[in-house]
């Protein structure tokens, strides 16, 4: 298992708010986990299908390439959690929800209003 690390210029309080919430959840249940920068996963250096499940904390804003790496890695099998609504901007804030329209369909409605606590 492991917490994808977003790139420098998201939103860090709540990342790390996310990460330590994480990382005291699983410690204490001795499951195995480590961050791993997104960075790693999209250039292929991480092989993903070692993995039974990725965490991604609060993450809005994907760099090209993240959805489809994570699209291919649960058609596998593998089961991703993410706090927050997952993927729905670019890194230059235009909407681009592959993600979230692969998985649950393009009829998919949502709304987000730019807040941790603010979206349906």
């Amino acid at each position: 298992m492991f917490g994808l690390c977003p790139a420098p210029f998201a939103a860090y309080s709540t990342i790390n708010t996310e990460l330590i919430r994480f990382e005291r959840f699983l410690t204490p249940h001795d499951l195995d986990f480590r961050f791993v920068p997104e960075e790693v996963v999209v250039s292929g250096e991480e092989d993903l299908s070692g993995f039974r499940a990725i965490i991604v904390p609060y993450a809005p804003y994907f760099p090209p390439g993240l959805a489809g790496k994570l699209l291919q890695w649960t058609k596998a099998g593998g089961t991703l959690i993410a706090s927050g609504v997952p993927g729905i901007y670019d890194p230059y804030g235009f909407a681009d929800a592959t993600l979230l329209e692969s998985t649950f369909g393009n009829g998919l409605r949502y709304r987000y209003a730019g807040n941790d606590e603010d979206w349906k």
